[in-house]
């Protein structure tokens, strides 16, 4: 049989390997006869142990065997023994992982263990006791994520992905008698999908949750649970999905007495809507997030809201005064996450606080703090804080004048970015790499990136994006000598960037716009539009352009 043929039957390997050599000894012949003989060697605890193990997927430990495996004659103070006989006759391997044991099974005798499961009649009982056993791993994770034990919980709570797959697809499979810890589940680790980059896959599960009957009801659990797929939305660009989501949530929260869940969802909706490019309708529910949040005493909340109008104030401040302030609560936002020790939240503040830098000329502090971004990413695994960080490295060194280092950094970040399904970050590296060729005199490929980019933000619905997407391919026919065709993309984007707050562009636009005036021989307008782009340059301290 050719590869490709054989893969496809190796879900049923007992079928498969059916023959063998007939001078061997007959146990030795296929494959099931050889685990029928290792089988029929085994006295019952330690057949009821590996067929009730054979529910965990991708391994498990000794506390996890302990509540899972333990009924009847099989109590949870002889698991460990009884795990060591298997051991020995090498049916379970044991391997040391995070200075923890860890146990598992080849995949053909967990197979075999799974059949026996079944026949046995109690394969239904085992994979409640999983469920139950990883909703409170999930949830007891959920707590350690917003705290010092956020690493070593993203890794545990990685390792044990696959488990909790197959807990949320048992859950689905039970209907009503799972929703509620299905929903549970879900709920618990929308923070893990986050800070792992599993934005789709999180937001996936969610929906098939949220969709059942079963969890429509206008409960807490429900509520949590919108909250994570709203989150897990609003990441991957899908603004009017998590708009949705947030506003059941909150029609669920306002029943109830404030909570940590209720300003959360409060403050992601004010984000949502600011970077949908409704500013103005996305400050009332930030607000009353931090208002909440401090009546609560939630200093986490207090720091993830401070990020949110900080970003926002920053994409109106259009004076120095405005940025300083903002900037200050850049700042307070950084010291909470650091006294909390959340080092996820350092990150993405930090990323935040150099983009600033980098708008305003400081190309330094920029690089510095890019830097330990990325440092924090890598070692809490956060793709989007590592693709956050190249892409801002990225745009340092093209600001330099460093083009290929510049175009180095950023295509490092695509693929991860693109692997998260993140669009609106796709976009815009594609929009920066295309901008960069443009300045190289690379016409024809900075054409095929500012496409594809101007392609992902029409799609989305990005209406700041738009304002970058017109302002790049404005650029690039300036550069191809369409004035015409780039003076009406410039003014639009310049209009645009006035409107959602993207105070970085209308300078650099109204300079462009003034070059071509003065070629067009209209030299009062060639001024006017060269003196405002510098004032506006000035107010904002952008030191990179002024020349």
């Amino acid at each position: 049989m050719p590869p490709e043929q054989i893969a496809v039957r190796l879900d049923d390997r007992f079928r498969l390997l059916t023959g063998g050599s007939r001078t061997a000894l007959p146990r030795q012949q296929t494959l099931r006869a050889l685990i029928d003989w290792s089988w029929d060697l085994l006295v019952e605890p330690e057949r009821a142990a590996l067929r009730r193990l054979s529910v965990f997927v991708g391994g498990w430990t000794l506390e996890a065997a302990e509540r899972v495996c333990a009924s009847g004659d099989l109590e949870g103070a002889t698991i460990l023994d009884t795990l060591t006989r298997l051991v020995d006759k090498s049916l379970v391997l044991a391997e040391e992982q995070d200075g923890r044991e860890r146990y598992r099974m080849l995949e053909t005798m967990r197979q075999y263990a799974r059949e026996k499961l079944l026949e046995s009649g109690e394969s239904g009982q085992v994979r409640d006791r999983h469920l139950e056993f990883f909703v409170v791993l999930g949830e007891n994770g959920d707590a350690g994520l917003h705290g010092p034990e956020e690493t070593a919980w993203l890794s545990q709570l990685e390792t044990e992905h696959a488990n909790l797959r197959a807990a949320l697809e048992w859950s689905l499979d039970r209907g009503q008698a799972g929703a509620e810890a299905g929903m549970r589940l879900c709920g618990a680790l929308g923070q893990f999908w986050n800070v792992r980059g599993h934005w789709s896959e999180g937001l996936a599960w969610l929906t098939r949750v949220l969709a059942q009957p079963e969890t429509a009801g206008p409960t807490l659990t429900r509520a949590k649970a919108l909250n994570a797929s709203g989150f897990l939305a609003y990441c991957l660009s899908d603004y009017a999905a998590a708009q949705r989501r947030y506003e059941e949530a909150l029609s669920i929260w306002r029943a109830h007495a404030p909570c940590a869940d209720h300003a959360t969802a409060l403050r992601i909706l004010g984000a949502v809507l600011s970077n949908g490019g409704r500013s103005a309708a996305g400050r009332a529910p930030l607000e009353e997030s931090l208002a909440m949040s401090r009546a609560l005493g939630d200093d986490e909340g207090v720091a993830w809201t401070l990020l949110d109008i900080s970003e926002q104030s920053l994409n109106r401040a259009t004076t120095e005064a405005g940025r300083v302030q903002a900037i200050a609560t850049l700042e307070e936002s950084l010291g909470l996450h650091r006294r909390l020790g959340n080092l996820n939240g350092v990150s993405v503040v930090l990323t935040t606080l150099a983009s600033t830098d980098l708008h305003f000329g400081d190309l330094e502090e920029a690089g510095a703090r890019y830097g330990e971004s990325l440092a924090i990413g890598r070692r809490i695994g956060n793709r989007r804080t590592m693709s956050l960080a190249l892409i801002g490295l990225g745009n340092v060194a093209a600001v330099r004048g460093e083009h290929a280092s510049a175009e180095r950094l950023l295509s490092e970040s695509l693929p991860m970015i693109d692997g998260l399904g993140q669009r609106a970050l796709v976009a815009d590296t594609l929009l920066s790499l295309g901008w960069i060729h443009t300045a190289r005199g690379e016409l024809e490929t900075a054409a095929e990136r500012i496409a594809a980019g101007h392609a992902l933000i029409n799609e989305i619905g990005d209406g700041r994006g738009l304002s970058y997407a017109n302002h790049c391919q404005g650029q690039l026919l300036y550069y191809q000598g369409q004035f015409q065709a780039a003076r009406g993309l410039l003014q639009e984007s310049l209009a645009q960037a006035r409107e959602t707050g993207a105070w970085w562009l209308p300078p650099l636009s109204l300079s462009l716009l003034g070059w071509m005036a003065h070629r067009a021989g209209d030299s009062a307008a060639a001024l006017a539009m060269l003196r405002e782009s510098l004032v506006l340059l000035r107010e904002r301290h952008r030191k990179t352009e002024y020349s």
